[in-house]
């Protein structure tokens, strides 16, 4: 009996060591010596596609989004940006079902919008003191840097011309639009000039499918505060949302009506006004907290 009990405490103190270890490791890594790894087992120049691998999953996880609300009531999700993405995938598949279902005729690159889903927050992950800002906090410049953060990565771990230029294109379809009118971003003029002909080229071939990622976008910023209100019944982050963002999809509505039957619907508008009627004392506390 006293053997058994002596291996179990064992067993838990060294899996305690080896996650303090881990700990460690993860807040001050190794320098890593480039030389030691390809003696070790050459990649004949494929060595900056492996770093471009381990960094997707070991970079936008480290990117929490929603702390502003979470480090108020430590009770709500920390959402990371790894998760963020995957629901993003999650929801263009999603809309991709429906619209067909809807609209057959549709013709809509939905590559475009899948891999902008899951290339478009890589710009936080590779500044990780900058981190995530909240969608109707950014500014444009905000945006501007987070592009030239990507592209000089790509630029970097990239060999292929066409490749790295198809990259930009799809990270940039993120700021093709105004949020209030859905015309052109007017903060193009800030970004280089190549990438303002991109932006210029995606409004003018693109524009749907700018609209059905920004709608993306919006539909897990719904998703994830109604999930922690009704688990947890904070409300300040779906009060933030409630408030901020049925403007963008009703003006992508009117665009792509069918909107208002897969996402924002009647029965949604409706539930989000109750809401939000109901809690105006969060509202104005809100209003007072995010300034």
């Amino acid at each position: 009996m006293l053997t058994r009990v002596y291996l179990f405490f064992w067993y838990k103190i060294k899996r305690l060591f080896l996650y303090g270890v881990s700990c460690f490791y993860r807040l001050f890594p190794r320098k890593r010596n480039l030389a030691l790894e390809e003696k070790r087992f050459p990649l004949n120049g494929a060595g900056n596609f492996i770093d471009v691998w381990r960094f997707v999953q070991t970079q936008p996880w480290k990117v929490f989004r929603w702390l502003k609300y979470w480090k108020e009531v430590y009770l709500i999700r920390k959402q990371n940006g790894l998760q963020h993405a995957m629901a993003l995938i999650l929801i263009v598949k999603k809309m991709r079902f429906e619209l067909q279902q809807l609209l057959p005729g549709f013709a809509i690159d939905w590559h475009l919008v899948e891999d902008c889903a899951f290339y478009h927050d890589w710009g936080e992950a590779l500044d990780l003191k900058v981190g995530d800002k909240i969608a109707w906090e950014k500014s444009d410049h905000d945006d501007v840097d987070e592009y030239n953060r990507f592209v000089a990565y790509v630029e970097r771990k990239y060999d292929n011309e066409l490749e790295i230029y198809q990259l930009k294109r799809i990270f940039l379809l993120q700021f093709v639009l105004d949020n209030e009118t859905m015309g052109i971003n007017p903060g193009v003029s800030n970004f280089p000039k190549e990438a303002q002909n991109i932006l210029l080229d995606l409004f003018q071939t693109k524009k749907y499918e700018a609209m059905l990622f920004k709608l993306s976008e919006n539909w897990d910023y719904f998703l994830y505060p109604i999930d922690e209100y009704r688990r947890t019944g904070y409300a300040k982050s779906l009060v933030s949302v409630g408030s901020y963002n049925p403007q963008i999809v009703r003006e992508i509505g009117k665009h792509i009506p069918q909107v208002f039957i897969i996402f924002w619907t009647p029965e949604m508008e409706c539930q989000t006004e109750v809401f939000l009627a109901e809690n105006t004392d969060a509202q104005k506390n809100l209003r007072r907290w995010e300034h």
